[in-house]
């Protein structure tokens, strides 16, 4: 039995309570078995298990659970989602009925990046001849120069301070680490939205208009413009010295925490150009690097078998919480009593984030896909923005799904719908010509004509 030690970053993936979902849709029933074994021979997850300390891996046949008859491919997600098997056993597994096969995989072994690259290779032949590593490579272990010259006093990055919050305003009940998150989405075909252009066939900055309809939205609940700033999740296979086809890895994603100035005067084209140049400025700097590094804990820990974190429920034991690492950010308004655990996070409500895959392309035989991320509630929170779009180059169509990601101890249902209603509003109607302060008047007044019926 091969095992190795679970690195640092890899650690704070490895919970039973942090799963992703791939669901896709086969037009034909008898090829679901023949894409299930396709699945097999690519995805390293299905053949480990962690045992506190270690992944290991296992030979064995992987056992096929029974998805039931559901008609979305949402739905499918959503089934599966809250039912993974422990990562003691396996922390990558399959259900499957006649239509629908969807991947469950803890985010250790399976990021977006991990299900952009198998969704292209499950329908390409040529890739099922490549070998399957036992292990994928960690992340520090990639990045361990870039890691070595993070430098543990810059604290520009490891704080929330900037970034756009929101909470409903009503009582709501305590956070409860044993729920799990909830989720609204939206589909459109992108030929709908404003910054499709139709000669390109493309849409221009879409990325900005993501950031913007959530930002803006969640101020426009709120009921205040500003502030703007957006976690955004960056993938960084690109930097890899295998390269985004690698097999080898499967979780190699980080933070940067874009932020922009705002006034009402501006437009929204000068304002996504702000969040833009910030991002920019803040990659070139090593700003994801510092977020995965943990301040420059990972360094210092130099990924050894006994960095194991005892109890990752333990709020004093959150490496992003800790004092030393943190300057005049938002963690000043945060009253933290580590002697019962107390803490103020309730009140602060949920910052944005966003993560922005590229495009699922896909053929016949398959119809459809869907990504999805199940997690627990927590005590620090994102209102959490997944974009994903389906290109199906037999009817030629592209299709942006975007997943709003929300807790009930931070959100009403109905807040919530009102907040993804109006991301999808944004995208379908707001142009970069805009004043601000119009886009936000309007955005609020949107939003008090939507109920969740």
């Amino acid at each position: 039995m091969k095992m190795r030690p679970a690195s640092i970053f890899e650690l704070d993936h490895l919970l039973p309570d942090l799963n992703t979902q791939l669901g896709i849709e086969i037009s034909r029933s008898h090829q679901v078995p023949e894409f299930i074994d396709r699945m097999k021979k690519l995805v390293i997850g299905l053949y480990l298990s962690f045992d506190g300390k270690n992944l290991i891996s296992h030979n064995d046949a992987i056992d096929i659970i029974k998805l039931p008859k559901v008609d979305t491919i949402q739905e499918a997600c959503e089934w599966f989602g809250s039912r993974m098997v422990h990562p003691s056993k396996r922390i990558g597994a399959i259900a499957a009925n006649d239509k629908f096969i969807v991947l469950n995989l803890n985010h250790a072994v399976g990021d977006g990046g991990t299900f952009v690259k198998l969704v292209r290779d499950i329908q390409n032949p040529d890739s099922l001849k490549q070998s399957l590593p036992t292990f994928p490579i960690p992340a520090e272990e990639e990045f361990s120069e870039q890691l070595k010259r993070v430098d543990s006093n810059f604290n520009l990055l490891n704080n929330l301070g900037g970034l756009t919050r929101a909470k409903s305003k009503c009582e709501l009940p305590k956070n409860d680490p044993k729920k799990w998150a909830k989720s609204f989405y939206f589909r459109t075909p992108v030929s709908q939205f404003k910054c499709w252009n139709e000669k390109d066939k493309k849409c221009q900055k879409l990325t900005e208009n993501l950031w913007l309809s959530l930002t803006l939205s969640m101020n426009a609940f709120e009921g205040k413009l500003g502030p703007i700033g957006c976690a955004t999740c960056v993938d960084l296979r690109n930097l890899t010295k295998f390269g985004s086809d690698s097999n080898f890895y499967t979780n190699i994603f980080s933070l940067i925490f874009a932020r922009a100035p705002v006034s009402p005067s501006m437009t929204v084209g000068e304002l996504g150009n702000y969040l833009r140049s910030d991002f920019n400025h803040r990659k070139l700097i090593g700003e994801h690097f510092y977020i995965m590094s943990h301040g420059g804990d990972i360094q210092k820990k130099q990924f050894l078998s006994n960095n194991i974190y005892e109890n990752k429920n333990d709020i004093k034991n959150l490496n992003y919480l800790n004092k030393s690492h943190m300057k005049n950010d938002c963690f000043d308004e945060i009253k933290m009593n580590l002697n019962n655990g107390v803490t103020d996070f309730e009140k602060l409500g949920s910052h944005a984030d966003l993560s922005q895959l590229a495009p699922f392309v896909i053929k016949d035989p398959i119809k459809d896909v869907w990504l999805s991320v199940y997690v627990h509630d927590n005590p620090i929170s994102f209102l959490s923005l997944l974009g994903q779009s389906v290109v199906n180059l037999d009817s030629n169509t592209s299709i942006f799904g975007g997943r709003l990601q929300y807790r009930e101890s931070k959100f009403t249902n109905n807040d919530a719908f009102r907040i993804m209603k109006s991301i999808n509003y944004f995208l379908q109607n707001i142009t970069f010509d805009r004043k601000v302060g119009d886009v936000y008047e309007e955005l609020k007044s949107f939003q008090n004509s939507v109920q969740l019926k």
